[in-house]
């Protein structure tokens, strides 16, 4: 996980492709120079001392210094730092996300007890006061769950981002802010308020086709086999 200039002969006490080839082998691991899209996920990464470490044993010291100073200057330490905490964000965002599923679960069993409603003075069939309360809190409870749904994804989406420069980046960073749940229920939500299109019973082309009552509840139904990375 660092740039290495491979020259065909040996300039300013760089080591040959020969030499510089040789050093690699002596490193653990698959040899670095050989690196492809296929195979890197077999090499050793996350910490910045490992790059360090491949230098040093590389190149002379003193051009194994520079190299080291200039990704330092570059903030490489500190990106690797940034998503050590990324990890640990996404994991806080699942036991958020959870906590918010199991609550969502339980205000809709609950509502199941005040599921009446009545006509009111001008002919209107209406909702109880107590099932319109449930109601809401269940809805703002589920935007919740969607919004650290979507913080969890892109977390993880951002941690899982490919070593290798030819492979290409996740959907949910290419499709970015469409391909997040919380983004499309804003989108329907503004062109509902705004009069706009609701062509497709309201749901905005980005949304998945399934029936939104039935994902609900398999989403309660399948918290406790979310996913835990």
């Amino acid at each position: 996980e660092g740039m290495v200039c491979v020259m065909s002969e040996p300039q300013d006490g760089f080591p040959s492709r020969e030499a510089l080839r040789q050093a690699c082998e002596q490193l653990p691991g698959p040899n670095v120079l050989d690196v492809t899209p296929s195979n890197v996920l077999g090499y050793c990464c996350g910490a910045f001392w490992l790059v360090e470490r491949d230098l040093v044993a590389v190149l002379p010291p003193k051009l194994a210094q520079q190299a080291v100073q200039v990704l330092r200057l570059a903030g490489v330490p500190e990106a690797f730092r940034v998503r050590e905490e990324l990890v640990n964000y996404k994991k806080v965002c699942l036991h958020v996300h959870r906590q918010g599923a199991l609550l969502e679960r339980r205000l809709l069993q609950l509502a199941t007890f005040f599921r009446k409603s009545a006509w009111d003075e001008r002919g209107f069939y209406v909702h109880t006061a107590k099932r319109a309360e449930l109601s809401r809190a269940r809805t703002q409870c589920k935007g919740r769950c969607e919004a650290s749904s979507d913080a969890r994804l892109l977390g993880k989406a951002l941690c899982g981002l490919p070593r290798h420069p030819d492979s290409p980046p996740p959907d949910v960073v290419v499709r970015f802010p469409a391909s997040l749940r919380s983004w499309v229920l804003g989108s329907v939500a503004t062109d509902a308020a705004s009069g706009g299109d609701r062509s497709g019973n309201g749901r905005s082309k980005d949304l998945a086709p399934e029936e939104e009552e039935g994902r609900d509840e398999q989403a309660c139904a399948s918290v406790d086999g979310c996913d835990k990375s």
